[in-house]
């Protein structure tokens, strides 16, 4: 598929104008006067995505090192299809250099775009690309007048010392959305976007926002941005997912970070939950370790979110259909609250599928250190 030459005007330049103002208070300036298309690049040809998603997670340093080509051959022995890689890593820093990158172009890359994608392409690995959004330490270094403050000042920072950038500053957007354009225009096949959501851990009280206006509801701000990749990416051809919360699922609150899933569901081609058992409280739903369930958490999960959904917009079969085949969950591929063996994963994937999610599922472990016998427990819904 030849590279997409996008306008970044997701909305209209007049609507931009006013919603920036609105947002603001200050009379706004063109937003598209801000970017340069990217330049023409050589032509890609797309991985059509696989009827059932079957992935893992790669840290950007593992996608650019020399075990990548032991840790394909071992995932595709254990019929994983699909990898879903940083753009970013957990900083914020740029996992690839390129000429449009302009000063964000980082200093050590960790691998080669092109040549990673089409190697990977060639091994047969549908390539979603991550993108964290608004933990970003490396913009809100770079450029702190987008970065969320402290009282005093100076950048705030979360319970594990990052930093994050304002929801509501518009350039942030467009830089995200840049940076997706790239990726997909230079082989990834689909874009996940991750933490697109306010700050949740740390000191929120001490948080100052530069351009986000508190009598402005937080979930407002998300699902315009929701509607923003909709119409930039997904409207043009570009498969976009989006990691939610687990506990979004459960109830239509936006737990004061702006992620609602009913916001996120219709602008989406794929939601993933991140319903790891070992993140809900003891005693959640009767269960005293929560991590001990995987089957019963993953299930209840992913039907409470369909009832929410029907409930809300129409219990018809057609509507089911079309949210159970949005459905690709984050499984929990590591070990807490419990020891994650194959049981405990055949189990997760179990509960996936008598759910009704069919269209696959993807593993998590922060260090890419997996059980692939595990893994390879239960590759479809039959």
């Amino acid at each position: 598929m030849a590279l997409l030459i996008l306008p970044l005007c997701g909305f209209s330049c007049a609507k931009t104008s006013e919603l920036l103002e609105r947002f603001f208070g200050t009379k706004a300036t063109q937003i598209t006067a801000t970017y340069v298309p990217p330049q023409e690049q050589p032509e890609v040809n797309h991985i059509k995505t696989p009827e059932i998603v079957r992935g893992i997670y790669i840290t950007s340093y593992t996608a650019g090192s020399v075990g990548i080509d032991k840790l394909a051959a071992a995932a595709k022995g254990a019929g994983i299809n699909s990898f879903v890689i940083d753009i970013k890593d957990y900083r914020g820093n740029l996992a690839f250099a390129h000429q449009d990158f302009g000063d964000f172009s980082p200093q050590k890359p960790y691998y080669d775009i092109e040549k990673i994608t089409k190697k990977l392409h060639q091994d047969g690995f549908y390539l979603i690309g991550r993108i964290p959004i608004f933990e970003d330490t490396y913009l809100a270094e770079k450029k702190p007048k987008f970065a969320v403050k402290n009282k005093s000042g100076g950048i705030w920072r979360d319970r594990n010392g990052l930093a994050w950038v304002d929801p509501a500053a518009r350039e942030v957007w467009l830089y995200n959305l840049k940076i997706a354009k790239i990726a997909y225009s230079a082989g990834f096949d689909e874009i996940n976007f991750d933490y697109i959501r306010f700050p949740s851990d740390g000191i929120i009280s001490d948080i100052i926002y530069p351009y986000y206006k508190a009598a402005e509801p937080k979930e407002e701000i998300i699902k315009l941005f929701f509607g923003f990749l909709n119409r930039e990416l997904r409207g043009r051809g570009v498969p976009i997912s989006a990691d939610l919360f687990g506990i979004t699922l459960w109830r239509d609150h936006a737990y004061n970070i702006g992620q609602k899933f009913l916001d996120a569901l219709p602008n989406f081609d794929f939601i993933s939950p991140m319903a790891y058992p070992s993140h809900f409280p003891s005693n959640f739903e009767g269960y005293k370790n929560p991590a001990d369930h995987p089957y019963e958490i993953m299930k209840r999960t992913l039907i409470k979110g369909l009832e929410i959904a029907m409930a809300k917009n129409g219990a018809t079969p057609e509507y089911k259909k079309e949210v159970l085949a949005k459905y690709r969950p984050w499984l929990q591929a590591f070990d807490m609250g419990a020891i994650y063996n194959r049981e405990k994963i055949f189990d997760e994937v179990r509960g996936t599928c008598d759910a009704g999610a069919t269209r696959g599922w993807l593993f998590w472990n922060a260090r890419n250190v997996y059980n692939f016998n595990a893994l390879s427990a239960k590759q479809t819904c039959d």
